[in-house]
Parts: structure tokens; C-alpha cells; sequence
């Protein structure tokens, strides 16, 4: 196969539509050959042009609508018609179509021209430009110049630009004494006194239209006084060494792999690989300056003589332009004696290089400046990586730079600085001994720790504003704790950690700043359980008041994509915060939930905070916090916001026998997620808030029954735990307070309590009686505490007829001749009941009404205290109200015989 003439042409419109300029040699010929070479076709090669930085700057912020009209600008120099500019804004806004498309479909419809309205004639002609340009093997920065705004469909438009172009080249001609062209043939040159342009440029063979190199091995070439600059591409592959002197300036294209060999070669200041779209390798080179300009994804090797940079202080200029080297083992490497500075310029447009050799392998000091963004790694994929650097200033730089300094081993003290860009550097091996300043702009430096020595002085940080750790890369391989005193670092706002190697280690972070307000918690992309790294994270001043931390967790690749679709995975970390008294835990969903039911995966948490007040959580996962997670400090828990469901064991939180202060309580809002409280304590006043999930609420047992506990569990089947909780306030106060909300919700309570007359017991509103309705759990018991312990035996309902006589008034609830159930105290209620003598340890349930609200009683007949002057009667013909207790109030149930044994579980019938 071979590049076509059609092949060139559609590569042509693409400069016009993405661009709206004439086309570059170097470009044009590195598209034409990955299609002839590697088979791409125009929609790859369309959407290679899409990647490139001059498309991204100029497409960058627009609107939909500004878009379209530029492409139009771009490809037919008008504006477009209403219907069409409708009909593509809303195909690029529904996401159905990309930008790339448009302009292809737009070249397309500009061909057929359907509307008369001259618009094949607009393309051809910019086309033409553009075949001009080619032709004059114009150069990238002067094509640059050439703007098709004044192409119309006019001929006499394109005459115009070519003499612009004529008169570009001439002027690139006329600022050199003498200009010399190579033949096929064997060439003897010799240059002049001035500043003189040699070319030995891939040439056309008139006859076939086959291309010819004219850079031959057997030329002899002498550019004579004055700064002479030679031009060389080659096709053919292979080696070239020609017999080269007196040329200050080579700049060489390679548009397959080629080598050249420079041992007849002398006097090159700076070699330049420019464009190349084939690797380039240059052996026996002397010492010299390099240049990288215009190469994407292409190594360039250069093997120095073994008699230079023999020296002890030798240095390199590595100039660099648009280089992209971003697919893995494309590589930037300097073979031979150690050259022990290395000064890289990056210019042009952002640089992205791999950089090694043994040449490199001890250089100690890189000096970095320029204007633009410098994407630089210290390996060139073997042994040889930059490990001895002990200096990398980038001070001077004002473009962002991202540095992976990993391969510099920990014993070398590496003092880096960086310039006013945003800019982000990784390093492994970090000790108390090294030094980073990145400058201005918003900064992230990456470490792992080399030791657990690294606390006993200040680490020498300034202006980094993240901090992250490489805790999966940890060098010393070993399970112990690690830690950094960061005193000083005090622009820093955000610590990042990912997963752990070692399952038990710790991280320390001793002496923070209070601007530290984020930590983002990474699983690193994993797809089955995975500790995160366990951080201690402690202010270096703990006196304020209002000091509030952001976690945010994810799960995410080295290319940023979240990984989440492995059901029930789930993250792990201990997580300690000293002198915090606001805490955010953010997630991602960590995983698909396709059961509402059940609670798994997620992300699992020990957190222990001395002076967190607030927890505010959001999620779509669950959030497990364990046993000692809330301290005693906790006031509020909003996690209104985690939907994907939460586990809270409360044990710790504002536990009133744990600190001095007085007024402690304790509100738990959670989200429609299925959600787990446990462990609460009922001695301090108490909110729990749920929603709409299947929600598990439980308490422990309380020591103080004189504090207000309200529980709103909101939609779904609920279950409330409180029979660990068996006592209930005597002063009469109503301070267990209970919300059901929809779905068929169980209670379960204990009734084992001191009996007063005064007790209200525990009010429960939004009560459903009836089959299909709430229900009350009474198998965990205990008897009335009447001058000493009662154990029951037995538990049975009481039902029997009420007459118009019977009228009583019980804990506040007067029972009439409409209720089921006659007032326990009465003389019919004892005649009922019989009148024989009962055994002391018989317990009864009963359910009686006052008309609006319905209230579940415990009675005891206790012979030991009622028998008249004796504990040993052997009678006990009356129930006093001392052996009645008010358990529960129903409110809004008006009507005590609405309750049924659908109502009740366990022990009732």
C-alpha cells in the first residue's frame, strides 16, 4: 500500500475543519502514514486531531452553540442556517453526537453542496491552500500563520494565500546566506561564510512519484564559517553516516526507524529529532545539546562517545516542544558517561517525556524551565532510572509540571522546587532529611515513607496544598506504623491515602495545620475487600472550637474510573482525629445494591475523635461505624444523606458516666437506606430520626431514667428494640417517646419497673391495630419491682365484660362501659379476677382505652405485701394500684378492642 494522493487530500480538509489554517509538512505526513502504514482510517485519524492540544485550547469553554458556528467558520467561512445550527446543538447536548463527528458530517455535507450555496468550492479552495503549503514544505509555526478566514469560493482567494506562503518561505530563505539542496546522488557541499540552510529532505521520483532519501551515507558536507543549520529526513530506514563538519544546527526527521551514526559527524552543538513519526537513534554522538520538537509516542536514543563528559561537573540542555510520549516504553535515553546536570526547556506546547540512560543514571541536579507544562518521569523503563538526583529545581518554570520522581532511592537528600503552575510531584522514600517548596499555584506532592524515623523533626514542606500517600508502594515492606510530623506545612488543605499494604499498619500525621479541612480515603480501584491505610490524624493546636474535616472515600483506578460493580465490597479503615470537632464523611458508591434488604459491603469505619460534636454523613453504600466508633464528645450524627443505608453502634456516644458535662444529647438522623442503630443510651436526652428503609433501632440499658428520648422511625417495616431498657421514669413524666410511620413496625419492650400510681410508661403514636397492623413484642419481661423482686411464672390476657358501675380512673386513662376491659382496682375487677387466693408470682397483660388513646397495662398480684399486717397470708382478695404498671400508651387508639392478637407476639394467644 502506499500514501495516495485521496489519502493527503481528506487529511487536508481535516487541517481546514479542526484548525481553519494551512497544513504542516511534518503533520501531514505523520497522518498519511499512519494510515498507509498502520491502516487508520479517517475516523481515527478525525479523532487524533481531536487530541491534540491546538484543538483542545481552541474548543476549550465554548457552548454547544459557539461550537457549531466555529466549525462552520472553519470548513464554508459563513454562519450557519438556523435549522441546521438546531439540529446539531441539540445532537452535541443529547451526548449523541461528539465534536469530531460534526465536523466530519459537516465536510461531508459541504462536498454535495445540496443548497447551491457554494460551499465545495469554500472547502476546495482552503484545501488548495493547504496542498500549496505542503508543497513548500511549510513547517508547523509558519503554518500556523496562514489563516483560511479569507477563503471563499472565489479563486482568486487562494492565489491571494500563496503568496503569502511564497513570501513566507522567502523570507525563511533570506535570512540565511545561502540555502543547498542534496541529491539522490552522492553530494559533496561545502557551505559558505554566513549562517547557511542545508536540506537533505525525502524528495519524489519524477518518473514513478516513488519518495527518495537524499540524506546518503556517502555525503560529504562542510557548512563552512558562520551558524549553519542542516535539514535531514529519511524514509528508507536503516543507517545514515555521512561525513558531517562545520554544522553547528542538525535537525532531523525520521518518518520510519532510522539510525544515525555520528562518527564522521563533528562540530553539532544542538541535534533536533523534529516530527519524526519513526523511532530515532543516534549512535557515537559527541558531546552536544539536544532538542525533541513535534514527536508523539516515538523513542529517541542518543549513545554518547566514550570521550566525553568525562568530567565531574558536565552538563545537558534538553530542549523540548510538543512532545507526547504517553503510550508506556516510548522513551526519551541518553547512553554513556555519567553527565551529572541536566537543563530541560519546555516550550512550544506541553511536553510529556520518559527520561533515562546511563548517561542519566547518576545525574544529580535537573534544572527545568520555560513556559509550558512538563509531564517528566525519571525512567526510561529499565535499570537505568534517575535514582541519584539529589536536586530537581523547577523553580524558574511557569508552565504546571507533574513529576514521578520514584525511582530516587531514600538515601539521597532530594531538595525539589517548583514554579507558579499547578503542580504535582511523586516520590518514594521520603524522609525527615528531604526538602520540597512547589511555589505557587495549587500543589500535590505524592510520598510513601521510608522509615518510621521520619516523625522526629518537621518534614521541610512549603506551599503544597496536597499531600498524598503511596502506602501500596511501601519500600520497607513491612507491617509497622509510620508517621510525619507536619509542622510547617501550613498551606496545606488536603491529605489523601490509599490502600494499605500491611493490614495493621498506621499513618500519623502529627503537628497539622488547622487549614487541613480534607482527607479523601482511596480503595485504589480494587475489586474484593481491601483495608485502607489507617490514618491518626492529629491539629497540632487543639484549642479551637470550630476545626471541621471533609473525608471523602472512593474506589478508583490510576485513570481516575470508578470501580464499583463487584456487589458487597468493601473498604476498611481505622481512622483516629485529634482536636476535630465537625467531621463530613462523604462516599462514592462503592457498589451496585441490588437487595434493599440486606446491608453489606460499603465502607466499614472505626472512628475515634476526643472532640468531635457533628458527624454528617452522604452515601449511596452502606456505612458501617463499629462498636467505639461515636465518642463521648458525639452530639449529632446527621446522615440524613446516606441512602445506601448505615450501621451505628451508638455504646460510646455522649455516654453521660464518661466526661464532666451536664447537658449531654445525642440526635441520630439517618437516610432511606436500611439503616442499624444499636447500643444507644437512654440516660441522656435522646433523637433518633429514620427514614424510609427497613430500619433496626435498639437501646442499651439506661442508668437515668429521668432524660427525654424521642424516636421517629418514619416509612418502612421497622423494628424498635428497647427491652434492654427495663425502667421507666415514677415521677410521671413521659420521656420515651416513639413515631412508627408506614409499614408494619414492631416494638419490643420490657415492663419490669418500679410500679407508681403516677406512671405513664412509653407513649407510641402511629400505632396500626388490627390484622396487618403494628406489633407490640412482649417476650422480653420482667415482673413489678414491688419491695423486691417479682419473677413471674405465668403471663396471661386479661378480657372479661365491663358494667356501667365499674368506672375507674387507671394512670390517666378512665375506663367506661365501652371498653373491653374493666378498671384493675375496682371491686368487679377483683370479683373477675377471683376471689381466691393467687399466686405471688401471677403477671397479667391488659389493654384498656379512655376513649381517644388505649394503654397497655402489667399486673402482678403480690400476696407478700397486700396481706393485712402479715407477709405470710395465705390470701390476697384485692389488686391495689401499687401491682399496676402502665407499660405503653397507644395513642389515637380510641378503641381498646381494635387491638387483637395480630397486635401482640410471643407470649399472647
Amino acid at each position: 500500500m502506499a500514501i495516495t494522493t485521496e489519502m493527503r487530500a481528506e487529511v487536508l480538509e481535516l487541517y481546514t475543519a479542526y484548525f481553519n489554517r494551512a497544513a504542516d509538512k511534518a503533520g501531514v505526513d505523520y497522518w498519511t502514514n499512519e494510515m498507509d502504514t498502520n491502516g487508520w482510517t479517517i475516523d481515527q485519524v478525525a479523532q487524533s486531531f481531536a487530541e491534540q492540544t491546538e484543538f483542545t485550547t481552541a474548543y476549550a469553554g465554548l457552548t454547544n452553540e459557539e461550537i457549531v458556528d466555529a466549525v462552520y467558520t472553519n470548513v464554508l467561512n459563513r454562519a450557519a442556517d438556523a435549522d441546521g445550527k438546531t439540529y446539531w446543538v441539540d445532537e452535541l447536548t443529547a451526548g449523541t453526537m461528539k465534536v469530531q463527528n460534526l465536523i466530519q458530517a459537516v465536510v461531508a455535507a459541504a462536498k454535495e453542496d445540496k443548497d447551491g450555496l457554494g460551499d465545495a468550492d469554500v472547502l476546495a479552495n482552503k484545501v488548495a491552500v493547504s496542498e500549496y503549503a505542503y508543497a513548500q514544505n511549510l513547517d508547523e509555526e509558519a503554518a500556523k500563520d496562514i489563516s483560511l478566514d479569507a477563503i471563499t469560493k472565489d479563486a482568486s482567494t487562494v492565489d491571494s494565500l500563496k503568496s503569502t506562503i511564497d513570501t513566507t518561505v522567502a523570507a525563511t530563505i533570506a535570512t540565511n546566506t545561502e540555502a543547498l539542496q542534496l541529491t539522490t546522488a552522492s553530494d559533496l557541499i561545502t557551505g559558505t561564510d554566513g549562517d547557511d540552510i542545508i536540506n537533505a529532505l525525502v524528495g519524489t521520483n519524477k518518473a514513478n512519484g516513488n519518495l527518495m532519501d537524499t540524506a546518503q551515507s556517502v555525503d560529504i558536507i562542510d557548512g563552512g564559517a558562520g551558524v549553519d543549520t542542516l535539514n535531514i529526513s529519511t524514509q528508507a530506514g536503516g543507517t545514515f553516516g555521512a561525513t558531517i563538519t562545520n554544522v553547528e544546527n542538525i535537525n532531523y526527521t525520521a518518518y520510519t526507524g532510522q539510525t544515525y551514526d555520528m562518527s564522521n559527524t563533528s562540530g553539532v552543538e544542538t541535534l533536533t529529532n523534529i516530527s519524526s513519526i519513526g523511532a530515532l537513534t543516534v549512535t557515537n554522538a559527541s558531546a552536544m545539546d539536544l532538542s525533541i520538537k513535534n514527536v508523539n509516542n516515538q523513542d529517541t536514543s542518543v549513545s554518547f562517545d566514550t570521550s566525553d563528559y568525562t568530567a565531574t561537573t558536565d552538563e545537558i540542555t534538553l530542549t523540548l516542544s510538543n512532545i507526547n510520549n504517553t503510550t508506556v516504553g516510548k522513551e526519551t535515553t541518553l547512553t554513556g558517561n555519567t553527565i551529572e546536570t541536566v537543563n530541560i526547556v519546555s516550550s512550544g506546547s506541553a511536553n510529556n517525556i520518559d527520561l533515562g540512560g546511563t548517561a542519566l543514571a547518576g545525574t544529580t541536579k535537573v534544572v527545568v524551565t520555560g513556559d509550558q507544562d512538563l509531564n517528566f518521569n525519571d525512567t526510561d523503563g529499565t535499570a537505568n532510572a534517575m535514582a541519584a538526583i539529589k536536586t530537581f529545581d523547577a523553580s524558574a518554570l511557569t508552565g504546571a509540571l507533574t513529576a514521578d520522581l520514584t525511582s530516587v532511592t531514600a538515601s539521597t537528600n532530594v531538595t525539589i522546587t517548583s514554579g507558579s503552575g499547578d503542580d504535582k510531584v511523586t516520590m518514594d522514600d521520603f524522609t525527615k532529611d528531604d526538602s520540597v517548596d512547589l511555589g505557587a499555584g495549587s500543589d500535590k506532592l505524592t510520598i510513601s515513607i521510608a522509615d518510621a524515623t521520619t516523625n522526629t523533626k518537621a518534614a521541610s514542606l512549603a506551599n503544597i496544598e496536597t499531600i498524598a500517600f503511596l502506602l501500596d508502594t511501601d519500600k520497607d515492606n513491612a507491617d509497622e506504623d509510620n508517621a510525619l510530623n507536619l509542622s510547617g506545612a501550613t498551606s496545606l488543605t488536603t491529605i489523601e491515602v490509599g490502600k494499605a499494604t500491611h493490614a495493621t499498619s498506621v499513618l500519623t500525621l502529627n503537628k497539622l495545620a488547622s487549614s487541613v479541612t480534607t482527607l479523601n480515603l482511596n480503595g485504589n480501584g480494587v475489586t474484593v475487600d481491601q483495608d485502607i491505610n489507617d490514618v491518626v490524624f492529629k491539629l497540632e493546636t487543639t484549642t479551637g472550637t470550630s476545626d471541621s474535616l471533609t473525608v471523602n472515600v472512593t474506589n478508583k483506578d490510576t485513570n481516575g474510573n470508578l470501580i464499583n460493580s463487584t456487589k458487597g465490597i468493601q473498604l476498611d479503615t481505622d481512622f483516629t482525629a485529634n482536636g476535630i470537632e465537625s467531621i463530613t464523611i462523604n462516599t462514592d458508591k462503592l457498589h451496585p445494591d441490588t437487595d434493599a434488604n440486606t446491608q453489606d459491603g460499603g465502607l466499614a469505619m472505626t472512628l475515634s475523635a476526643d472532640k468531635v460534636s457533628t458527624l454528617t454523613i452522604s452515601s449511596e453504600t452502606l456505612i458501617n461505624l463499629s462498636s467505639g466508633t461515636l465518642d463521648d464528645s458525639i452530639r449529632t450524627v446527621d446522615a440524613s444523606g446516606a441512602n445506601g443505608g448505615i450501621l451505628i453502634d451508638a455504646d460510646t456516644a455522649a455516654d453521660a458516666d464518661n466526661g464532666t458535662t451536664a447537658d449531654k444529647a445525642l440526635s441520630i438522623t439517618t437516610g432511606d437506606g436500611v439503616d442499624t442503630i444499636t447500643n444507644f443510651l437512654g440516660s441522656v436526652v435522646t433523637t433518633i430520626t429514620t427514614g424510609a428503609g427497613n430500619d433496626t433501632i435498639s437501646s442499651k440499658a439506661a442508668t437515668d431514667y429521668t432524660k427525654t428520648v424521642t424516636i421517629d422511625a418514619g416509612a418502612g417495616n421497622d423494628s424498635i428494640d428497647l427491652s434492654a431498657d427495663t425502667g421507666i421514669d415514677a415521677t410521671g413524666a413521659i420521656l420515651k417517646k416513639i413515631t412508627l410511620g408506614d409499614g408494619v413496625d414492631t416494638i419490643k419492650i420490657a415492663s419490669g419497673a418500679t410500679a407508681a400510681t403516677t406512671q405513664n410508661g412509653i407513649i407510641i403514636s402511629d400505632f396500626t391495630a388490627g390484622s396487618g397492623g403494628d406489633k407490640i413484642d412482649l417476650s422480653t419481661t420482667a415482673g413489678i419491682t414491688i419491695g423486691g423482686t417479682l419473677t413471674p411464672t405465668d403471663y396471661e390476657e386479661i378480657d372479661f365484660a365491663a358494667t356501667a358501675d365499674q368506672k375507674n380512673t387507671i394512670g390517666g386513662l378512665t375506663v367506661d362501659t365501652s371498653n373491653s376491659l374493666t378498671a384493675l382496682t375496682s371491686a368487679a375487677f377483683v370479683t373477675a379476677f377471683g376471689t381466691t387466693a393467687h399466686t405471688a408470682a401471677d403477671v397479667y397483660w391488659v389493654v384498656a382505652s379512655d376513649g381517644t388513646d388505649a394503654g397497655l397495662f402489667q399486673v402482678a398480684d403480690n400476696v407478700a405485701i397486700n396481706a393485712a399486717g402479715s407477709n405470710a397470708a395465705a390470701s390476697d382478695t384485692s389488686i391495689t394500684d401499687k401491682e399496676v404498671l402502665l407499660v405503653a400508651t397507644l395513642t389515637g387508639i380510641s378503641d381498646a378492642s381494635k387491638l387483637t392478637v395480630d397486635n401482640f407476639t410471643d407470649f399472647l394467644a
